[in-house]
């Protein structure tokens, strides 16, 4: 009986040793996880929008006036701000039309635009065409780069913003929050192309 009694008893202490163990390697793993998602998050200088300029309905959004001018370090503001802050923004680009909407439509305006560049180019209904194809081509890429920017923000993944030679605006919303200006007179959460 003594035998048996101590056989249980190393089984347990070995069964012990062996939870411990996976207790501190499991805990280790969160710890470099949290970390590593603050260290992430806070390299990218993304701030909240202070509350005063916070749309009407993101003002009812319990997370986003929590953190109303704060830097965003943590996996939990990553997806409030993701939802909330870009989901919102981006429904005000173009009535809530996703980018695929809007890139189809402007395509098929870029070629109506081109047909007319042809047979007519400088009658006002042609510059008017060409115009409206190049807003809606920006709005497209606005939204493309908001959903970007939210899908990375939501998955908590390291993404360098797009540089397109020749072009400001593709890295406009992944890069919003940067403008002092825009930040002090309350229009960070606005891409550029809103207050140019």
């Amino acid at each position: 009986m003594r035998k048996a009694a101590v056989g249980i008893a190393i089984g347990l202490g070995i069964l012990a040793i062996g939870f411990l163990t996976l207790g501190l390697v499991l805990n280790n793993q969160a710890n470099f996880a949290k970390t590593y998602v603050h260290d992430q998050l806070a390299e990218k200088q993304i701030t909240f929008t202070p509350v005063a300029g916070l749309l009407p309905d993101q003002r009812k959004v319990a997370c986003l006036v929590q953190d109303a001018g704060k830097q965003l370090v943590t996996g939990k503001q990553a997806e409030c701000y993701a939802k909330y802050q870009i989901g919102l923004d981006l429904l005000l680009i173009d009535s809530g039309k996703t980018y695929f909407q809007d890139h189809y439509a402007a395509y098929l305006l870029r070629v109506k635009a081109a047909q007319a560049v042809a047979t007519d180019p400088t009658s006002p209904q042609t510059e008017a065409l060409v115009k409206q194809s190049a807003d809606l081509s920006q709005k497209a890429e606005d939204i493309f780069d908001g959903e970007t920017m939210r899908g990375a923000a939501a998955h908590r993944v390291r993404v360098q913003p797009v540089r397109r030679q020749g072009r400001t605006g593709g890295d406009r919303v992944l890069r919003h929050r940067g403008g002092a200006g825009a930040r002090s007179a309350g229009l960070a959460h606005v891409p550029a192309s809103w207050h140019a």
